[in-house]
């Protein structure tokens, strides 16, 4: 009797954990249903870190510099569009700034953004539909603030379908630089796959790991060029990691790391000399959601 019961126990068991892995299989085959939802008046804060370390060397003289931006974000979503766009307001509970090479208006941009609030059009799916509010930063102290570049570079963008874990999914978006020195675009190819889903601090979360690859596209100017140097590729490379929200289907965390070197080419302007400055440049952002 009590080996017949035994037995009977262990089927039970047996036939419970076969369900429980046809049912998991057939969840992975399914896929993972990635997707933002934005509802009218919800606010959102994120803690966004960026530091910029870069090196740089003309002839013998060798110059590095820090650029690093610690800010608390507050997230508005201001509209909820027909078609699922949310059209958000951004603002800044906090920011501190360093730029151990321009120190001059620091005080005078941070005064602009903690007063001036940005506006950004994201679609359900997270890509960057539309941007406005940094035309009166001056284009010199652009780069550093933008933290439209910030999410170029580690926001995620889904597909519009469900995917299964551990398959890729490339998306390609495109954005002006201007500095002074050279007006273009940067091209940003990414490259996403799930690494895996569960349970992060308390919500069912989706893990995500995303390749960057970030390249230039100028025109053509016998004064200023980009070149590789040697063999090494031309752009900004990285990886990052996001942390996605299942529940509340938005992002709890994204970290994105970055490397880069180039050779700037340029003319001087008054002797015609031809001068060339090789650049190194690392990258880190980490984005966390404030609870």
């Amino acid at each position: 009797m009590g080996n017949s019961f035994y037995g009977h126990r262990m089927y039970k068991l047996t036939f419970l954990s076969l369900c429980f892995c046809l049912v998991a299989v057939s969840c992975q085959k399914k896929g993972v249903q990635l997707e933002f939802q934005y509802h009218p008046g919800k606010k959102i804060r994120y803690h966004v870190v960026s530091e910029i370390n870069t090196r740089t060397s003309t002839n013998d003289v060798i110059n590095r510099h820090n650029v690093k931006l610690d800010a608390v974000a507050l997230y508005t979503i201001d509209s909820v569009l027909a078609n699922g766009d949310a059209k958000l307001v951004l603002s800044y509970d906090k920011i501190s700034y360093l730029n151990t090479q321009n120190t001059d208006k620091t005080e005078e941009i941070l005064a602009y953004l903690k007063t001036h609030p940005l506006q950004m059009t994201l679609s359900p799916f997270g890509e960057i539909v539309s941007a406005s509010g940094f035309e009166n930063i001056p284009e010199r102290y652009l780069a550093d603030f933008n933290i439209l570049t910030l999410l170029f570079k580690a926001h995620p963008i889904f597909p519009r379908q469900p995917v299964e874990i551990g398959r890729k999914w490339d998306r390609q978006q495109e954005y002006p630089i201007e500095n002074g020195l050279i007006k273009g675009n940067m091209l940003v190819y990414k490259r996403f796959f799930i690494q895996d889903t569960g349970s992060k601090n308390g919500f069912p979360s989706a893990r995500i790991v995303s390749e960057i690859n970030m390249k230039f596209s100028l025109p053509d100017d016998a004064r200023f060029e980009l070149q590789q140097e040697g063999k090494e590729r031309l752009g900004l490379f990285g990886t990052g990691s996001i942390i996605f929200d299942r529940e509340q289907r938005e992002v709890e965390s994204t970290h994105a790391s970055l490397f880069g070197k180039m050779i700037v080419s340029m003319t001087h302007p008054i002797s015609g000399t031809p001068i060339k400055t090789r650049i190194e440049m690392a990258q880190n952002i980490a984005i966390t959601r404030i609870q």
